[in-house]
């Protein structure tokens, strides 16, 4: 919060979020079932861990239930007193609505899955659906997916108005080595990626 408070205070940047991953240069993933349904069922769900304005700054567009809200305080992850996360809230893709087997994206709403079922993982409940993005690369076929609120974060976005770039990523890398020198600032650009693929 301290490193995305002071950059969002450089005169580019209009939002910052953090991720485990970015659309189109891919992220984790794990087998999921629907809560009660056989293990035999699970398939290989993809996970992004995002924060709240994951959603907003890549434009990705809700056809159903809601986005995380940091007004609700349930959206946050539920742990045990051992730190093991027992319970988290999904946003997933419309290929994750229809692996489950779900009528709808309004259907998905609520629905609880189970992420490795035969390790009994953590529960999760579908509070939105969006509209299918790229987790992966734009040569690939769209994967079923999901958006979780759970903080283990290895990627920054920053969205910056039209301009120069140069002076704002001077400005970023001044910032992010206050905070963690120990790690080496690299950066790319979403479009560019998205153009080479």
């Amino acid at each position: 919060d301290a490193v995305r408070g002071q950059l969002e205070q450089l005169p580019q940047v209009t939002k910052v979020t953090m991720a485990s991953g970015v659309p189109g240069q891919g992220g984790g993933g794990d087998l999921y079932a629907e809560k009660g349904a056989s293990p035999e069922s699970a398939f290989g769900l993809g996970e992004l861990y995002v924060d709240y304005d994951f959603a907003d700054i890549f434009g990705l567009k809700l056809l159903a239930g809601r986005n995380f809200d940091p007004a609700q305080v349930t959206d946050k992850p539920i742990r045990e007193e051992s730190g093991r996360i027992r319970e988290v809230k999904m946003v997933i893709n419309e290929e994750a609505v229809r692996k489950f087997g779900w009528s709808s994206p309004e259907e998905a709403i609520g629905k609880q899955i189970i992420r490795d079922p035969n390790a009994g993982d953590w529960t999760a409940t579908v509070i939105g659906v969006m509209k299918d993005f790229h987790f992966q690369s734009l040569q690939e076929p769209i994967p079923p997916g999901a958006l979780v609120l759970l903080p283990e974060y290895s990627r920054m976005a920053i969205k910056l108005e039209a301009g120069d770039p140069g002076p704002t990523i001077a400005a970023v890398e001044k910032v992010v080595k206050e905070f963690i020198p120990e790690v080496t600032f690299s950066y790319n650009f979403l479009d560019e990626t998205f153009r080479e693929q």
